[in-house]
């Protein structure tokens, strides 16, 4: 975990003015490690490491195009009447996501779909039929909940997106023109009609579903295994976000070393965010 973050830290000092290439690339690099490695933490006893490794990496190389792929396509959105292209987005890159959690579990390439709105996740199996389990992230949840206190929520752009929009007065929220919370959005009164910047806003929402592949390095597969009753019960009912300590140090030390607004998190959503820029 340690090697992966320092790797994270070295291309984002290299990579401070972005290219298409680069941004590609480091999708590339999120999926390919965190699969590759994953996959080689909960190999079967009869794999070696190696063969784990690079069956993991090459499945997450395969998500993490999904994930690129998605981000150029929510930079097209320009009205809530291209919901689709929005929709379109979301699902192209949760499938992506979903591919590198399972290349990170060990797990077939389609093993698990999860599908993300709001603070729950929907996870789908495919094995005997079709199962559906969904499951409440305690953590957007409350960060969903904090969005909430004071703030309009914008229905349209809601269902536009998928994903909960909130509208705050000017005057409350002088030092960002818009602000994402886990899975939420609150933008400027003034600025609920601007798409670039809700489209930036949207890739952060990306970035923080899109870690979850961490998971299964964090909390791996043979631990789950032995769990107990109380936890069976909370993951009947819950998602941990534990990749959540992940992305977010990964973003505020990072900032701490560029600048503030200057992260390689910051800077890609920037990439994909049109007309809007800093």
């Amino acid at each position: 975990m340690k090697k992966i973050l320092c790797l994270f830290f070295l291309f984002s000092i290299c990579s401070h003015s972005q290219s298409d290439l680069e941004i590609l690339g480091y999708n590339l690099l999120l999926g390919t490690l965190t699969g590759g490695f994953g996959s080689a933490i909960n190999k079967s006893p009869e794999q070696k490491w190696n063969e784990a490794f690079s069956d993991g990496a090459w499945k997450g190389a395969v998500g993490g195009t999904l994930l690129y792929s998605s981000k150029k396509l929510i930079a097209e959105v320009n009205s809530k009447e291209e919901w689709h292209l929005a929709w379109s987005s979301k699902i192209i890159h949760d499938s992506g996501a979903s591919i590198i959690e399972n290349a990170a579990a060990n797990r077939p390439l389609f093993d698990q779909v999860n599908f993300n709105l709001g603070f729950v996740r929907n996870e789908f199996r495919f094995e005997n039929g079709v199962t559906w389990r969904p499951l409440i992230k305690p953590l957007s949840m409350s960060l969903t909940i904090y969005s909430a206190i004071g703030n309009d929520f914008d229905t349209g752009l809601s269902l536009a997106y998928g994903t909960p929009i909130f509208i705050r007065d000017d005057e409350r929220l002088p030092n960002a023109f818009g602000i994402t919370h886990g899975n939420a959005i609150v933008l400027r009164e003034s600025l609920q009609n601007n798409f670039s910047l809700i489209n930036h806003e949207m890739v952060h929402v990306f970035q923080l579903d899109e870690y979850a592949g961490l998971n299964n390095l964090i909390l791996p597969q043979r631990i789950q295994w032995n769990k107990n009753e109380t936890y069976d019960k909370i993951t009947d009912l819950f998602y941990v976000e534990y990749h959540s300590l992940f992305y977010y140090s990964f973003y505020f030390l990072d900032e701490l070393i560029q600048g503030r607004g200057f992260n390689f998190l910051e800077a890609e959503a920037y990439n994909f965010s049109d007309s809007f820029r800093r």
